[in-house]
């Protein structure tokens, strides 16, 4: 087996835990990843809600997958939310999401971590208000565009927004709960 097999492998084994491997959780927390968010996904996200002219400004939000919680802040600064939940893979922290509604939920490439991401993204619509607002960035790493593309119209969710990031292999959306 090539050492990319091998590499590909392991990296495919962890996803399939839910956990970052030690190059991902690197990847995830650095100045560089801080940055990308920051100036490169948040934005298309903003860009995506002012077309749609769709105000998140003292609304409840949802950071799902919030890790460090460098997002958390971030999504604070620019949104001024009334309130916002920010939760990671723990379960004790998933029970208290569980309990809110909110006007938008923010995943910076979190969902290609949960093995049953089908079963995470329908949670999330239970989470969000009517008409709410899921703004997610994802690598197409266990999953094909048009599969998880169907997946977010199956669960009853309309794209509004997409956009390309690095090639084809990052995107972002912008979808409302129907």
């Amino acid at each position: 087996m090539s050492d990319y097999n091998k590499i590909k492998k392991r990296f495919n084994q962890e996803i399939l835990k839910g956990r970052l491997s030690k190059i991902e959780f690197w990847a995830m927390n650095n100045a560089v990843r801080r940055w990308l968010q920051r100036n490169v996904e948040l934005k298309v996200f903003q860009r995506f809600l002012k077309k749609q002219n769709i105000d998140l400004n003292n609304k409840a939000i949802l950071d799902a997958g919030c890790g460090s919680g460098y997002s958390t802040e971030i999504i604070s600064k620019i949104f001024n939310p009334s309130k916002i939940i920010a939760f990671d893979l723990m379960p004790e922290q998933i029970k208290l999401a569980q309990k809110r509604r909110t006007d938008a939920v923010f995943i910076f490439g979190v969902i290609h971590h949960v093995c049953s991401w089908k079963k995470a993204l329908k949670e999330i619509s239970r989470v969000l208000k009517n008409r709410g607002a899921l703004l997610i960035e994802e690598p197409r790493v266990i999953f094909k565009w048009n599969e998880f593309e169907n997946e977010l119209n199956s669960i009853g969710y309309e794209i509004l927004e997409k956009a390309k990031l690095m090639g084809n292999y990052f995107k972002s959306y912008l979808c409302i709960l129907k």
